[in-house]
């Protein structure tokens, strides 16, 4: 896409190394309580098989001492109450 090609033992390493990044977000530790939390979507261009834009949502809370924690995300092919209600259930 950008030029650059890799062989698929590279991807496969690549992978893993984010996947491995990725389970530790989802088991770290989180606060107990939240003042504030956020829900945010941003829409990106996500390439499988063909360009398309998807939506990023974003859970962000806010502690009592003001601290920001990113509590989960999701991509889902747009903005919408359902795709919401997957992300807060998740919690």
């Amino acid at each position: 896409m950008y030029g650059c090609h890799y062989s698929p033992q590279t991807i496969s390493n690549m992978t893993k190394v984010v996947q491995e990044e990725v389970e530790a977000f989802y088991n770290r530790p989180l606060p107990l309580q939240f003042a504030v939390i956020f829900v945010d979507s941003t829409f990106v261009t996500v390439k499988c098989g063909t360009a398309q834009k998807e939506a990023i949502h974003v859970l962000i809370g806010i502690t009592p001492t003001e601290e920001k924690h990113i509590i989960d995300y999701g991509v889902y092919p747009n903005e919408s109450t359902q795709c919401l209600q997957r992300i807060v259930r998740t919690c």
